[in-house]
């Protein structure tokens, strides 16, 4: 006995619950394998949109503050006392960022790598401007965002010249 001849020696009401049936099946297999993921990842998408746009809005402040910064022509008085590792280290507790510093590593006699966990961006560019007026300048500089109004860095310091001030 074949297929047709099964479905027509079913009754009305049976066909109807079979039609049923694989009407709903059909939606459960279109809507676990396609309409779920696809919603899912659009959502996945939008909030990751959503958390680069106030990435976006934080980094363009955090530039014009330092552009602010650098407006400001501030003389500079080159230290001479003491080695530039114990200026950034005396320096970085007197701000509060001393408990921050993952790594300071001399890089020769002139340079200082300095690795920082997340802090607050305002706290350490006032760090940076306390060192700028000790004679002390950043070669290099990398700044991660790690959460609202905090970031992860990692620098390069070294002294100025008395010819650059």
């Amino acid at each position: 006995m074949n297929l047709q001849d099964r479905w027509a020696e079913l009754e009305a009401r049976e066909r109807k619950a079979i039609v049923l049936g694989v009407c709903i099946l059909a939606f459960g297999i279109v809507y676990g394998l396609i309409w779920r993921p696809l919603d899912q990842s659009v959502r996945v998408r939008t909030e990751q949109v959503q958390n680069m746009r106030s990435d976006l809005t934080w980094m363009r402040q955090a530039a014009m503050e330092i552009r602010a910064l650098r407006g400001n022509n501030v003389k500079t008085r080159v230290s001479s006392g003491g080695s530039l590792l114990s200026v950034i280290d005396k320096s970085a507790r007197e701000q509060g960022l001393d408990k921050a510093i993952v790594r300071l590593t001399p890089q020769g006699g002139d340079e200082v790598s300095v690795s920082l966990k997340p802090v607050n961006f305002s706290r350490l560019v006032r760090w940076l401007g306390a060192l700028q007026q000790q004679g002390v300048r950043i070669r290099i500089l990398s700044l991660t965002p790690s959460g609202v109004g905090q970031v992860r860095s990692s620098l390069t310091l070294g002294r100025m010249s008395a010819a650059s001030t």
